[in-house]
């Protein structure tokens, strides 16, 4: 038996990195994981290449692989009604929501805080604050 056997873990950036490894891991303790990320390639503010849908589907893959049960939900965590929507379909798939690791975040390239384009800086704060707020919530 697995650590977390019969529980549901929502994992926000899920497709790549941490998120992904997170996703894995929890699985292989036996949790069910339901997989959130934007899975678009690119955003605009700060610029970055994001997670792509091909990042999320070997998410699931490699989840599988480890004998877990993935559900892969695009959504952009800075989005209230995306994040409410997510919220519902892994409720309505997998029974209910255990716990959640919030993680998906955004890095601006690194440069002085007072090079930072305000509309980077304002998007930086929408996935690494509200989206984290709005996953929680």
């Amino acid at each position: 038996m697995g650590e977390f056997d019969g529980k549901v873990a929502v994992i926000t950036g899920a497709a790549r990195g941490q998120g992904r490894s997170h996703a894995v891991a929890l699985a292989g303790e036996g949790a069910r994981v339901a997989l959130l990320d934007i899975a678009n390639g690119e955003i605009t503010h700060p610029p970055a290449r994001v997670a792509s849908a091909e990042d999320l589907d070997e998410t699931v893959r490699l989840v599988e692989s480890v004998g877990g049960k993935a559900l892969a939900v695009p959504c952009d965590v800075r989005d209230e009604a995306q994040v409410a929507a997510a919220a519902s379909a892994v409720v309505e798939a997998f029974g209910g929501i255990d716990f959640v690791v919030s993680n998906a975040g955004i890095l601006a390239k690194y440069q002085e805080s007072w090079n930072i384009p305000s509309e980077d800086w304002r998007g930086s704060l929408e996935t690494n604050l509200t989206g984290q707020w709005l996953t929680l919530k």
